[in-house]
């Protein structure tokens, strides 16, 4: 029998038993021993060796800054954001039932310990321009309102018309005496939002953390027992779709500037720094996964995708690809010909 032949008949040999191996009977304990011996190869690994920080970077960082991402995973992106906010889910789902109450108390001690961040948002907020005009502007009004509707206007008859008389007759023997005092009452407010400021600001800076401690836990009390919808009240399926697409345009642009790239570097080396000893299997338990876990995730994803590569009549010709060259090989032929 010619080398030709023999190869023939064991590369048919081999496919029909790779076959068998990943559909038959057999599937599960192969599949269990492959996943436990990959394991144990994988313990005398460590992750530094098999993917150098150096190499995970530049294909990280090129693959950021080259890969170009069709409009139809934008689209996508957008109908997800909006099935998510329409969902039916959030009306049963409470603000307490989602974060654990330690979480919480951590997040609220840590937002709290965090006390220059809180100065400077007090600071700017209580010099922002937008603060002090409306301050300012919602003391004008009430003086003003005050001055033409208070207790002794309302009170006293003919009050009202006599302070309309008396400044009728001061523009009449100083022309613009209205004007005046309207600015000079606006340059009194600026000075007395300016000083209500500081004030404030010592203030809210002063109050103690104990009882910062004391209004978030009370007003989680009153959040807690909200519905998701109630959050969400605003924010309807098509705002959430416009708001994902800002954000995935933002992305698109952010992932191709050195200043993402080089966070992205400096988060890969605190990554090694941290695992980069550790062996790939230490790194797989870390998260959970081991033997069983693997073999049946493995086993519930793979069985589908065999099963449909038959019925297409795929499987057979793919395994075949794999191995036809080696038995078509000069090295194969030369020892079937012996």
């Amino acid at each position: 029998m010619a080398g030709k032949e023999r190869a023939q008949r064991l590369l048919d040999a081999h496919v029909a038993h790779v076959v068998e191996q990943l559909s038959g009977k057999g599937f599960e304990a192969w599949l269990e021993a492959t996943v436990r011996a990959t394991l144990e190869d994988a313990a005398r690994l460590k992750l530094k060796d098999a993917v150098p920080a150096k190499q995970l970077k530049y294909c990280v960082v090129n693959l950021m800054a080259e890969l170009e991402i069709d409009d139809a995973l934008r689209a996508a992106v957008q109908d997800i954001a909006r099935a998510v906010v329409d969902s039916e889910a959030h009306a049963d789902a409470r603000i307490g039932e989602l974060v654990e109450p330690e979480v919480f108390e951590a997040a609220r001690d840590k937002a709290i310990a965090m006390r220059t961040l809180r100065e400077e948002i007090v600071g700017s907020l209580l010099q922002s321009k937008a603060y002090r005009g409306f301050v300012a502007d919602l003391l004008y009004h009430g003086i003003q309102g005050w001055v033409t509707n208070n207790p002794l206007t309302d009170t006293v008859p003919g009050a009202k018309r006599a302070l309309a008389f008396g400044r009728s007759v001061l523009n009449r023997a100083r022309p613009g005496i209205d004007a005046e005092l309207d600015r000079r009452l606006r340059d009194y407010i600026d000075k007395s939002v300016d000083a209500s400021a500081e004030i404030g600001e010592a203030y809210l800076l002063g109050v103690k953390d104990e009882d910062l401690r004391r209004g978030a836990d009370a007003l989680w009390r009153q959040a807690a027992d909200i519905p998701v919808s109630e959050v969400l009240d605003g924010v309807n399926g098509d705002d959430a779709a416009d708001w994902a697409g800002i954000a995935y345009d933002g992305i698109h642009h952010l992932r191709k500037t050195p200043y993402v790239q080089q966070l992205v570097e400096e988060g890969i080396d605190a990554y090694y720094a941290h695992f980069g000893e550790l062996s790939l299997a230490d790194i797989v338990g870390d998260v959970g996964l081991d033997a069983d876990l693997l073999r049946r995730e493995i086993s519930r994803f793979t069985q589908p995708v065999v099963k449909l590569l038959k019925k297409k009549k795929l499987l057979e010709p793919a395994i075949r690809r794999q191995l036809e060259p080696f038995y078509l090989s000069k090295a194969a032929q030369a020892i079937l010909n012996e």
